[in-house]
């Protein structure tokens, strides 16, 4: 009875964890934590919700492979400036994991035959990798708070003062 429901409901539910875990990087995190947060709210949560808005009752979802792939690509660019400008090991990982994403979509895109089980797997499969390493990387971050006390968000040589200025203020 409750694995009919967990399995009925499995995306609901992974989506409730992964906004939870989002919501406690825009309230607990720095700079970087806040900034990937805002990337993958916008390039990852709302693309999905907009798609499940849109897919009811479409049976050929190949029509969506563009729009996940654009998706895709604007979270890596996201990504690789979090990664690059801040003082954080976990967001080149995270970047990294999305590269493994990124590529799927070339290799479907360039390559007549490819299974769509394996691209499935290999668009989906680093997100779980990712939503480990940001709760990984948050956990991490608050024990070096209160180790260490507070430490700068990024990193020396950024051209993103204003930005970085603002992801970093504390309410």
């Amino acid at each position: 009875m409750i694995s009919d429901f967990i399995s009925a409901h499995l995306v609901d539910i992974q989506n409730i964890i992964f906004l939870s875990l989002l919501f406690a990087m825009w309230c607990w995190g720095g700079g970087p934590e806040r900034g990937l947060a805002i990337v993958f709210v916008s390039t990852i949560v709302a693309p999905s919700l907009m798609f499940q808005t849109l897919s009811d009752g479409i049976d050929d979802l190949s029509a969506f492979s563009l729009f996940f792939g654009l998706a895709d690509t604007a979270a890596l660019i996201g990504l690789i400036l979090v990664a690059l400008n801040a003082n954080r090991t976990y967001p080149i990982l995270i970047a990294a994991f999305q590269v493994v994403a990124f590529s799927s979509h070339l290799v479907k895109g360039t390559v007549d035959q490819v299974s769509p089980g394996a691209h499935l797997v290999l668009a989906a499969a680093p997100g779980f990798c990712q939503v480990a390493l940001l709760f990984a990387g948050l956990v991490q971050h608050r024990i070096r708070l209160i180790r260490f006390g507070s430490y700068r968000d990024w990193r020396f040589g950024h051209d993103l003062h204003r930005l970085a200025a603002m992801l970093s203020a504390r309410a």
